[in-house]
């Protein structure tokens, strides 16, 4: 499965269809919190990657930010 420019999303359907309900929310003004959590290699950058080119598409503002590791907080 693909998600925007090529993105390639890997067994994440239910997550890209969550996440791409919560940006529809957010475009049509019912702001949203989504976050992406779990242990490296499941695919979350990949997933972003793809909400992040809908998102663009759309003409939405896009805020990202990073959070430690559970383990280091």
């Amino acid at each position: 499965m693909y998600g925007g420019e090529g993105t390639r999303i890997l067994e994440r359907e239910r997550e890209l269809a969550q996440c791409m309900a919560a940006l529809e929310g957010a475009v049509g003004g019912r702001g949203r919190i989504v976050v992406i959590e779990g242990p490296p290699g499941i695919g979350k950058t990949s997933l972003l990657r793809a909400v992040r080119e809908e998102a663009h598409k759309r003409g939405a503002r896009i805020l990202a930010t990073l959070a430690p590791m559970s383990d280091e907080i």
